[in-house]
């Protein structure tokens, strides 16, 4: 019985104390054993997708931390970048949210690395297009040519097969 409690206690954290009450019996069994699952995955070396109800927790650790770091840090620096993706479709909703924590870091040096991180996007980019020897466009050519066709036997002109009476050239042959 100690386990379980102690369990309960572990996710209760998680929660408000109104939040709490309001979950029934079988929805705070489940969250325990979702936390067990993710723990004994964690411990078993597997890297694991922390559970939605366990980061809001860590979330809201972040939140109190930014506050406190904002009023002692001068102006013009970043804290933090969060947004939240949402993708919908016909049968379900997906939901993805990330923090991007930049304390102490100036909006120049952001933005300095950010634009290396796109120059070597761009060169891996140019680099993958110049591998590849296929001109961009077919229709331009160096030496003025006509442009090879692709299926060449379809500009050969239809030849029409038809009986003709050939008994008057086989009777003038005889004479």
């Amino acid at each position: 019985m100690e386990d379980n409690t102690s369990s309960r206690k572990k996710i209760k954290q998680y929660f408000t104390s109104d939040a709490w009450t309001a979950l029934s019996e079988y929805e705070k069994r489940r969250y325990e054993n979702v936390q067990r699952n993710y723990e004994f995955l964690k411990a078993s070396g597997i890297t694991p997708k922390m559970p939605e109800f366990m980061m809001t927790k860590y979330n809201n650790f972040n939140l109190k931390g930014q506050i406190k770091a904002n009023s002692s840090m001068p102006k013009g620096l970043n804290v933090d970048i969060a947004f939240t993706i949402t993708e919908e479709s016909t049968t379900a909703k997906k939901e993805t949210s990330a923090m991007i924590s930049l304390s102490n870091v100036s909006p120049k040096v952001f933005a300095q690395k950010l634009i290396l991180s796109a120059q070597n996007a761009l060169n891996i980019l140019e680099g993958m297009i110049a591998n590849k020897e296929v001109p961009l466009m077919d229709s331009v050519h160096e030496d003025g040519a006509v442009p090879k066709r692709r299926y060449p036997k379809r500009s050969i002109e239809k030849k029409c097969y038809t009986e003709e009476d050939m008994s008057s050239e086989d009777e003038s042959l005889r004479e």
